[in-house]
């Protein structure tokens, strides 16, 4: 695993914790990222709309908090998380990290740090 892509909360959560099971996007997963383990970056920019000021103290921000794997990708979800209009990455495994890793995001997939990906891949060996 070398990349990441951040998202925004509280659906960060919802992929982990709530059994979001698509991601919503308007641009189409390019294939090489598809079956492979992505890190997934918890934004410090929330859904100011869903997420109230007391929820968002609790959650966590700016860091790596667990990799998911995109089995494909369509614009026709039954997903309950599926939003029309959009393009549905379907998350096919997901695994939560023991502990977050801060750092900071972007946008799109982008190359996760030497560090970083080395202090994942010293998690998931414990």
């Amino acid at each position: 695993m070398t990349y990441a892509l951040t998202i925004k909360l509280p659906w960060v959560h919802a992929i982990f914790n709530s059994c979001k099971d698509v991601e919503n996007r308007s641009w189409k997963i390019p294939e090489k990222y598809l079956n492979q383990w992505i890190a997934i970056h918890a934004a410090k920019l929330v859904d100011s709309y869903i997420v109230t000021d007391s929820l968002e103290q609790e959650l966590i921000l700016g860091a790596i908090i667990g990799i998911v794997k995109f089995s494909k990708c369509d614009r026709q979800s039954q997903s309950k998380w599926a939003i029309a209009g959009q393009y549905h990455w379907h998350i096919s495994k997901k695994l939560l990290l023991p502990n977050p890793i801060k750092c900071k995001g972007a946008l799109k997939f982008w190359a996760l740090p030497n560090l970083v990906q080395t202090e994942i891949d010293y998690l998931l060996i414990d």
